[in-house]
């Protein structure tokens, strides 16, 4: 290795490093919020259970308890200064602050013996993802504390994973200790109609029972706001008394416009010290217009937040290749890294028709794929039809142990109609994470999988995948309903919300002793 080759690595390495230690520094801050943590349930494994602690010897004193620090309470003016800082949100920060001059104005009747009307602080947040629906949740967790309604204003998220277990009793149980975590602050609630499960064996209305009990016996410490997609939500409000009594107050999250969008690309510059070139900036708009189908599949904020990290990742890319990086290249995002940023969607679909080619299994296999790339654009098409191979492609088909049909698509073409067409809404809709694969479709008949079927499933999954050959694979699972196909998107690219993880291991034999003769 010459002294040039070592040079650009020395870069290569550096690069990476500031690269990752800025992403990191912004996901805790994006647009005001963390990401949520990834929900990962994985079958058949129960929960560790902390070892009791050993007494101490009689003879030494006993270790005073350490008390819980409680955060200093905030000014209301800054808290309200940070949340005109976030852009857009123009309805939701009018709603806070009518919010917050009622709560005092209560305070003040109380102190001066007059009556008052019971005062419900329990929120619906409904709204598309990336929103800022987290973003104002927290917020109002800490204006909560400065009020003195809550007494520590802490903010705990869970989705319904954190709530549900797999057994009778075991929700409640579950349920509760989230309840008791959140005590003093706000129990945000993600996606929370998916707790309205409709199957016999369903356990998500236990824990519907247990929060509106405790916003019950604990009306005086502890807010309760529920998120998700707005006609969702209000499906699931009006879907229970309970929750329609205790749940009179709607916040609307609208969808961020172009303008909103960019300004939200162009803070994230500013505060990872970046400079965006005019041209590239105008790119950059056009970029997301682009990708903005829908707020649903863009995901707003987030959506932005995907493009700031592809053009990073462009950028790094970029200057690996330079012998030399001064502190301005680092800073500087240009017209080539958005380019370059852009052509990773058209390269992820080529990668996905190379991963079709090696596990296709026979000739008609073949002509589907030639007949994607052709509709696409990428080949040239034969003119005369090939009369053999016009025939109808059908998915690969399997049997579980215990009798559950499973469907895996051979192309991408097929891989959108098995999830679009073929597949009932309540099916499960399964998928190798991060890497390319089939879809694989577990038909449940609308009843709740058993844990053995979703495990075999997953591991079809990770076999028609590339993660054919490695040891172990993650496979997201959910309801077919939770799969959408973003408009004017490539074949076979989807997106998917209230998904669980399961990590498989894919086996050579199980493919042939499951497959339907």
């Amino acid at each position: 290795m010459d002294r040039k080759d070592e040079i650009i690595l020395q870069q290569m390495d550096l690069i990476r490093s500031m690269t990752e230690r800025n992403l990191r520094s912004m996901d805790t801050d994006f647009w005001g919020t963390p990401l949520m943590e990834n929900r990962t349930a994985r079958p058949q494994k129960s929960e560790k259970t902390e070892k009791p602690e050993k007494a101490a010897p009689q003879t030494q004193a006993a270790k005073p308890e350490e008390k819980e620090e409680i955060p200093p309470k905030e000014k209301i003016e800054d808290l309200l200064a940070e949340l005109d800082s976030y852009v857009g949100m123009d309805a939701i920060k009018t709603e806070v602050r009518s919010l917050i001059n009622m709560v005092q104005v209560y305070k003040l009747r109380r102190e001066h013996d007059l009556p008052t009307t019971d005062m419900s602080l329990h929120m619906v947040f409904s709204g598309n993802p990336g929103t800022g629906k987290t973003t104002v949740a927290r917020i109002m967790s800490r204006i909560y504390h400065s009020l003195d309604i809550l007494s520590k204003g802490q903010l705990v998220e869970v989705d319904r994973s954190g709530l549900v277990a797999g057994y009778v009793g075991q929700t409640a149980l579950k349920t509760q200790k989230v309840i008791e975590k959140a005590m003093g602050g706000v129990l945000f609630i993600d996606e929370a109609y998916a707790l309205n499960g409709k199957s016999e064996n369903d356990f998500g209305q236990e824990a519907i029972d247990t929060i509106l009990k405790a916003m019950e016996d604990h009306r005086d410490d502890l807010v309760v706001i529920v998120a998700g997609y707005t006609e969702l939500m209000d499906r699931f409000i009006h879907s229970n008394p309970g929750l329609e009594s205790r749940f009179n107050r709607f916040l609307h999250f609208d969808d961020y416009s172009t303008d909103e969008m960019l300004a939200i690309f162009e803070s994230q510059c500013k505060k990872g010290c970046y400079t965006l070139d005019e041209d590239a900036k105008a790119l950059v708009r056009e970029y997301i217009e682009r990708e903005n189908c829908d707020g649903i599949t863009f995901g707003n904020a987030r959506g932005v937040r995907n493009i700031f990290e592809h053009i990073l990742v462009a950028q790094a890319n970029r200057l690996a290749a330079q012998e030399s990086v001064t502190k301005e290249d680092l800073m500087r995002l240009t017209t080539v890294d958005v380019l370059m940023a852009q052509g990773r969607e058209e390269l992820t679909y080529l990668e996905s028709v190379v991963q079709e080619i090696g596990q296709a299994e026979s000739e008609q296999d073949f002509a589907d794929i030639r007949l994607e790339l052709t509709e696409g654009g990428y080949i040239r098409g034969r003119g005369k039809k090939q009369p053999g191979f016009q025939r109808k492609s059908e998915p690969r088909r399997f049997r579980t142990d215990s009798g559950l049909l499973v469907l895996v698509g051979r192309s991408n073409r097929q891989n959108d109609k098995l999830t679009a067409k073929t597949a009932e809404k309540t099916d499960l809709w399964l998928h190798t994470q991060k890497i390319h694969g089939s879809h694989v479709i577990l038909c449940t008949r609308g009843a709740e999988p058993d844990e053995q079927s979703i495990l075999q499933a997953a591991k079809l999954a990770a076999y028609f995948s590339q993660g054919r050959g490695s040891g172990k694979v993650a496979v997201d699972y959910t309801p077919v309903k939770y799969v959408k196909k973003p408009a004017g998107s490539r074949p076979g690219m989807v997106v998917y919300t209230t998904y669980r993880t399961v990590l498989v291991e894919p086996e050579e034999d199980l493919p042939r002793r499951l497959a339907i003769k």
